[in-house]
């Protein structure tokens, strides 16, 4: 497992209790607070504000994911977020 943590913990060849703290622990040492397990996201509560994660860009990046042809690609590429799993919710729809 990568030290700087996985952003899906699917990738991790073995998962269990303690790979999936310890790479939780290293996301959110980074304030990274968002990681997938596959199609469900899990959000860590970073106890502070993190506005860099609530801009007007990043959200228009995210919407993306409702407009091209392989979506899951592109989710797979950006980070993990609310906003990723909200376009692929709006696309299924």
């Amino acid at each position: 497992m990568a030290e700087a943590g996985l952003n899906d913990m699917v990738d991790i060849d073995e998962l269990n209790p303690a790979t999936l703290l310890f790479n939780m622990s290293q996301m959110y040492n980074r304030y990274d607070i968002y990681v997938y397990v596959g199609p469900i996201l899990l959000v860590m509560n970073p106890f502070k504000a993190l506005p860099h994660l609530a801009t007007d860009e990043l959200k228009a990046a995210y919407m993306k994911i409702c407009k091209v042809p392989n979506p899951l690609a592109l989710k797979k590429e950006m980070q993990p977020h609310t906003w990723a799993i909200s376009a692929m919710a709006y696309r299924t729809l």
